[in-house]
């Protein structure tokens, strides 16, 4: 049972980083457009006062 532990512990801590990657992939192709989108809208809206 000691043998056993490291490799689960690798094994867990692979498919932590596989779905962090996964979770990464998804925000940037989803949230972060309509985030930039909505940004843009109001600095257009507001005749650029907002300085970037």
């Amino acid at each position: 049972m000691p043998q056993m532990m490291p490799l689960n512990w690798i094994s867990m801590f692979m498919a932590l980083n596989l779905l962090l990657l996964l979770f990464t992939v998804i925000m940037n192709n989803l949230l972060i457009p309509t985030m930039f989108n909505k940004m843009y809208t109001k600095v257009q809206t507001k005749n650029n006062k907002w300085m970037w």
